[in-house]
């Protein structure tokens, strides 16, 4: 039985890259045009590239790390690396943890349900009602479930952005700020690190590969790469389509175009919100049932239902997603890159392997207090 549960939950590269990039494609994508056009062009283009670039770094000595260890999630890494006893430390991330979570899918919950109470004409209850019970259904199946989920809606968000960019480019009315502007230029820093980011997808797609390095590591470049063509295409098709560039990039990218093409850009939102809250949930699910030794069923209601009950809150989504990239932003810092430093030293590196790394750490490092200072300016 345990052998046929470890076959079950294996994966295969296409499901592990298109996990990363479902956990990293979500709403935050939809607010980095706006500050992309209020950044400048140079500078927005820098910053974004500096952004993926550190991001991608962070990600692939987390999965380092994960290799190395051999660890079934975050929370078994930690016990051994950094908590070694010290409740105070566990109880302080599962907290930050906790509310970065639920920070985020309630955000998810509260756009999908705004958007299909518009679309079906329902009360916006019953959207976000309705929104949550689609998106939290292949989190109960389990790993491979949520992996075939992305891949047909990777691929669909793909396809989706690439249209646009192409209808848009027959009527371009693409505005730019003429001054750069640092502050935006930090914001804009922040938000792709936080739509880029999927430490969380990690753990499982290095366990469902089997820990296989060269596997992981391509898969989780794959992956964030992939995720960093669909902002850029997202950002492009909204800049290049909107008569007016709103904060929430497809609000004013939809009034700005035909009735059909607005459906659409709400289906591909839907999309790539439905997307990261299967990641998410599942990881935010499996922590619960390795932490608690809790059945499936409870380890999934605690997982996804809060998320549910807070998106009743009147509060809007941007100020979730706030919440979650400062928070995000801390979990990095005091918790995971610290877990890599950790397994280099049990792994006894060699020196050079070993400084080099050390110093990627050291700049990923700098570059997430970097996200943490513009979720704040």
């Amino acid at each position: 039985m345990e052998k046929l549960a470890i076959k079950k939950s294996r994966i295969n590269m296409l499901s592990a890259i298109s996990m990363v990039a479902g956990t990293g494609i979500g709403i935050g994508a939809m607010a980095i045009p706006y500050l992309f056009q209020k950044t400048g062009f140079a500078l927005g283009i820098i910053v974004m590239v500096l952004a993926f670039t550190l991001c991608l770094f962070l990600h692939l000595v987390i999965t380092d790390a994960f290799i190395r260890s051999k660890q079934p999630d975050i929370v078994s890494a930690l016990n051994k690396y950094i908590f070694k006893g010290n409740k105070v430390l566990k109880i302080i991330f599962f907290v930050l943890l906790g509310i970065m979570l639920l920070a985020t899918m309630v955000s998810y919950v509260i756009s999908g349900g705004e958007i299909l109470a518009n679309m079906l004409h329902i009360s916006p209850i019953w959207g976000k009602i309705i929104f949550w019970a689609l998106a939290s259904l292949p989190v109960y199946f389990g790993l491979r479930s949520v992996g075939a989920a992305e891949q047909i809606f990777i691929l669909a968000i793909l396809g989706l952005s690439i249209f646009f960019v192409i209808y848009g480019s027959f009527d371009v009315r693409f505005v730019m700020n003429e001054d750069s502007d640092f502050k935006f230029g930090l914001n804009l820093f922040s938000m792709v690190f936080f739509s880029l980011t999927a430490v969380f997808a990690i753990p499982e797609i290095a366990e469902g590969l089997d820990y296989d390095r060269r596997k992981s590591l391509l898969s989780v470049t794959l992956g964030i790469s992939l995720v960093f063509v669909i902002c850029c295409l997202i950002g492009a098709a909204t800049l290049i389509s909107s008569n007016e560039v709103t904060e929430f990039g497809p609000t004013g990218w939809a009034n700005s175009v035909d009735t059909w093409a607005a459906i659409l850009i709400n289906l591909l939102l839907l999309i790539a919100m439905m997307t990261s809250y299967f990641t998410l949930a599942l990881s935010f699910s499996t922590t619960v049932k390795e932490s608690f030794n809790s059945p499936n069923l409870l380890s999934h209601v605690i997982g996804t239902l809060p998320t549910l009950l807070l998106a009743f809150i009147p509060l809007d989504f941007s100020s979730f997603l706030k919440i979650a990239s400062g928070i995000i932003s801390i979990l990095m810092i005091i918790f995971l890159i610290p877990t890599h430093l950790m397994t280099l030293k049990e792994d006894k590196v060699d020196n050079r392997h070993s400084i080099m790394l050390y110093v990627l750490d050291g700049v990923i490092l700098l570059g997430t207090i970097i996200m943490a200072i513009g979720s704040v300016v």
